[in-house]
């Protein structure tokens, strides 16, 4: 089973991951209060079960009383949260705290880990549960890389497209992480443009992302596939970045760029602000990507809502190279944005003698 640690990319990914972080550590400070006897012996031994996927264990721990539905500690997780996350999964997510440290070496079986989650359902557990953060147990099972733990909850009627008092869904956090697996469980069955779903808006003001703006922002180029195949729509736009296209191209993302375009994607399609794909890959400095917007006829000269070309961004960054390809696609250097700058004078202001002088000899 491979667990990536979750990197940490923008505002909305920096968020999610305080909610990650504070409900794992939730998860364990529960174990250890069961441990020190604040539940009982039967949920402990149930609880430390479901963590190892150790099936013989937990079908003992049941039939001794334990609470298939039980909720540990202050973070509400219950068994079948615990049985989708497992030990790997709360490594991966928080592997520096001494609470972590106690589980070092410890594995847990994920075959064993599925059969607690079935034997679970089929004795009541809730599938539709949350915890304390407002996760649900997809959440978990999508944490530890389990898809088939996806389908037995979903089977047991847990939504992959409900956007939970957290705020998003199980499909968002499938993209976020890039558990492309447990992605294609999660859109199987679902009916065209289901996968639309957009997440509650972001505490900066701006709105949801769909789960594909999310994929293409990671640049998880297999979700970003599953997600297309499942029906999703391509040139839906966000109220602050733009597109998916936009997302990928501000990332560099070149293999997602090239997927996206293939979905019928719009080359040219500006965000809010009236910033294209190639404005954001130029900006970003990703040289690949601009290469190859350029080659297949993007806009040079396109400008955004302040007047600012992908070559006065190119400029003012000081990413030279891009500069150059820009010019050598005939972008125009005599433009002013809205505020009268050009390309060269905003590349001198921010320091950027070099760029400024090769604008000026090619004029």
């Amino acid at each position: 089973m491979h667990i990536s640690k979750i990197p940490e990319k923008t505002a909305l990914l920096r968020m999610f991951q305080q909610v990650i972080f504070k409900a794992t550590k939730l998860c364990l400070l529960g174990s250890i209060a069961i441990i020190l006897g604040c539940h009982s012996k039967e949920n402990l031994e149930l609880s430390k079960a479901c963590f190892e996927g150790n099936m013989q264990n937990a079908r003992l721990a049941l039939g001794k009383g334990a609470d298939p539905n039980a909720r540990i500690s202050s973070s509400k997780m219950t068994p079948l949260m615990i049985a989708g996350c497992g030990i790997e999964a709360v490594q991966a997510l928080d592997s520096k705290t001494d609470t972590s440290k106690l589980l070092a070496g410890i594995r847990s079986d994920p075959t064993g880990r599925v059969e607690i989650i079935r034997l679970l359902l089929s004795l009541g557990a809730d599938a539709k549960a949350t915890n304390s953060g407002g996760y649900g147990t997809l959440f978990y099972a999508i944490t530890g890389d389990l898809p088939l733990g996806c389908r037995l909850l979903i089977e047991a009627g847990a939504n992959p497209t409900l956007v939970e008092r957290s705020g998003f869904s199980p499909l968002h956090f499938a993209c976020i992480t890039g558990k492309a697996e447990c992605l294609e469980l999660l859109v199987q069955g679902l009916p065209p443009k289901a996968v639309d779903v957009w997440c509650a808006p972001i505490k900066d003001g701006s709105s949801g992302l769909t789960p594909l703006m999310q994929a293409a922002d990671h640049g998880y180029v297999k979700c970003v596939d599953v997600l297309l195949k499942a029906g999703a729509t391509v040139n839906l736009s966000d109220d602050k970045i733009g597109t998916a296209l936009t997302f990928a191209s501000m990332r560099g993302h070149l293999e997602v760029v090239q997927l996206l375009l293939k979905a019928g994607a719009d080359l040219e399609e500006p965000a809010i602000n009236g910033s294209t794909p190639l404005k954001k890959a130029s900006y970003g400095g990703h040289e690949k990507l601009v290469t190859f917007l350029i080659s297949i006829g993007a806009n040079v000269n396109a400008k955004d809502k302040h007047g600012r070309t992908p070559l006065m961004e190119a400029s003012f960054k000081g990413h030279i190279n891009i500069v150059k390809l820009l010019l050598t696609a005939k972008a125009i250097v005599d433009i002013a944005d809205n505020k009268g700058q050009t390309a060269m004078s905003l590349a001198k202001s921010s320091g950027q003698s070099e760029i400024a002088q090769l604008i000026q000899n090619w004029r």
